[in-house]
């Protein structure tokens, strides 16, 4: 196996005549664009810089940092198989199972709302439970950091506190994770 950079410079357009194949995968840390505008078509749409910093998926006027022309599916690190089609604008395809934990090969399954500070950031947390039975342990969680240390709420009940939770059954729990009806507050009102 060979290492080899390719680089593609000068003024106008530069294209690969034949195409470029790969059998594994190309990556690569950033795109630079080297004018006021740059433009790179990819297969099914097109990645587009413009002076400022703004960069359009899907669009050649992209009016902020990041301006996305169509459905967004964000993959997270979910080792299920991804949807085969988006029933949403935006899809996010992450997600732990029934009982809480992360599934075999995953290293992160949350959306956190981080403020952000040495150490980490304090965060706040959604966490969703998925199983393939209707009601059985489904669930969306919603979790509020309660810690003085922005390295320690790193993940949804560690340095933060569950507040709601929305059940496959319908029902809602306040201070609990096993409401007993459509409303189950645990504590005063």
């Amino acid at each position: 196996t060979t290492t080899q950079n390719i680089a593609v410079s000068g003024t106008g357009t530069s294209t690969f005549a034949g195409g470029l194949e790969a059998w594994r995968s190309i990556s690569a840390p950033y795109f630079v664009a080297t004018s006021t505008t740059a433009t790179s078509t990819f297969n099914g749409g097109a990645l587009f810089a413009i002076g400022g910093g703004n960069v359009g998926i899907g669009t050649t006027t992209p009016n902020a940092k990041l301006n996305v022309n169509g459905t967004l599916l964000v993959h997270g690190a979910n080792t299920n198989n991804a949807p085969s089609s988006m029933l949403a604008a935006l899809e996010l395809f992450t997600g732990r199972s029934s009982s809480g934990s992360l599934l075999s090969g995953q290293t992160v399954a949350d959306v956190a709302f981080n403020y952000g500070g040495s150490g980490g950031g304090y965060r706040h947390w959604i966490a969703t439970k998925h199983n393939s039975a209707a009601d059985s342990g489904n669930a969306i969680e919603f979790f509020v950091n309660n810690s003085a240390s922005p390295s320690t709420s790193a993940a949804p009940g560690t340095g933060n506190v569950r507040v709601l939770g929305i059940y496959g059954n319908g029902n809602v729990g306040i201070g609990t994770t096993s409401p007993y009806a459509r409303l189950s507050v645990v504590g005063e009102i």
